[in-house]
């Protein structure tokens, strides 16, 4: 039986096509189709870009970039600051709720307080706007951080 790798495309709304490559060991041919019963039909090279050559969407790299950050381990190489964590929390509430819609909190509570001031100093951005605050946020953090192989992956991602 043969190899294959697949390849997703997701198209959003309008659902997503996958992509199968052959690994044909009979005749050494590698194929490209999107449609398993028909395997031996073969697709035009240049209609399949190379996965280096998609660019993601502003949605995809935000994604990333909050999985990224919420993965973070506390004592890792990646340490953000105090200031650039609320930059990460109120792009991240503006981007998924929109402006602030809480209460402001009482006196005493200093941590809620500087995050509802942070999150409320936003309003009127727009979300696209707030995602790629954030997405800009986490490669400043990356660039100026000792870099590893996962943080490496992800800047190339984002700057993409």
């Amino acid at each position: 039986m043969a190899d294959f790798t697949e390849l997703i495309l997701d198209h959003g709304r309008r659902g997503r096509t996958v992509f199968k490559k052959y690994d044909d060991e009979k005749d050494g041919v590698d194929e490209w189709t999107h449609n398993p019963r028909i395997r031996r039909k073969k697709l035009i090279s240049n209609v399949i870009i190379p996965l280096y050559g998609f660019r993601m969407s502003i949605e995809e790299k935000f994604k990333r970039a909050t999985d990224y950050v919420s993965s973070l381990p506390k004592d890792g190489p990646v340490q953000p600051s105090n200031d650039t964590k609320l930059k990460f929390y109120s792009n991240f509430k503006q981007a998924s709720i929109g402006d602030c819609n809480t209460n402001q909190p009482g006196f005493m509570d200093f941590t809620g307080k500087a995050k509802w001031n942070a999150w409320n100093g936003l309003k009127g951005l727009s979300k696209e706007e707030a995602m790629k605050n954030y997405i800009n946020a986490l490669i400043e953090v990356l660039d100026s951080s000792d870099k590893n192989p996962e943080a490496e992956e992800v800047l190339k991602a984002l700057k993409a």
